[in-house]
């Protein structure tokens, strides 16, 4: 008598499993997509970056070569290829670190991680102490890293300042001008299909994310 119940029960956990493993798989197909607009960004910066270290081991080749080497002036030139290398190995390490995801739902980490991957961007994040938000922690780094995109797009460096209150946490973006990303892509629809809500302004874009329940 207990087994219809018993099967039905089965397929229930079975149902909720595979809801589950879809949302999955749509969170990390937003994040993936996020990342291969974020790479071809990044791309320019590594190209700009590597033409000023091919400049400067130019530089150092033609002064080491003089009859009398100008050390003082090497040195320097190794420490702007130096620091250009830096901020590469920086810049790689974040997006590894961000693309591997975390269980995280702080949105100051996560848009403070974001900016970590454009060292050579001048973005400033401004930050509260927490800022919990109510969404699948890779569907949050999506959307920052979207919005990141979206700010760097202006010629004006972009401020982030995140606040959060009881009817959740805020994102406004500073970025000179009104930021207004297309309705109908995809990380527009699931954000604000979740309960998210996103409003252009006069100086960028403002970004309500729902609280943790």
């Amino acid at each position: 008598m207990t087994e219809p119940f018993a099967d039905d029960d089965a397929a229930a956990a079975s149902s909720t499993e595979d809801a589950v493993a879809a949302s999955s798989r749509k969170s990390r197909a937003l994040l993936d997509a996020a990342l291969a607009r974020t790479i071809a960004v990044l791309a320019h910066d590594l190209r700009n970056s590597l033409g000023v270290v091919a400049m400067q081991v130019e530089a150092i080749s033609v002064r080491a070569d003089a009859v009398v080497p100008d050390l003082p002036a090497i040195r320097g030139h190794a420490n702007v290829a130096s620091d250009h290398i830096e901020s590469l190995a920086d810049m790689t390490n974040a997006l590894i670190s961000f693309a591997r995801g975390s269980t995280s739902s702080d949105l100051a980490m996560i848009v403070a991680e974001a900016a970590a991957i454009v060292p050579l961007r001048p973005v400033s994040v401004s930050t509260p102490p927490l800022a919990a938000v109510g969404l699948d922690p890779l569907v949050t780094r999506a959307v920052a890293l979207e919005v990141l995109i979206l700010a760097l797009t202006t010629p004006y460096a972009p401020v982030f300042a995140i606040s959060s209150g009881p009817s959740g946490s805020l994102l406004d973006v500073h970025a000179g001008q009104p930021l207004v990303p297309d309705a109908a892509v995809e990380w527009v629809v699931q954000f604000e299909s979740l309960g998210g809500f996103i409003t252009p302004t006069v100086d960028g874009i403002r970004l309500q994310f729902p609280p943790l329940a």
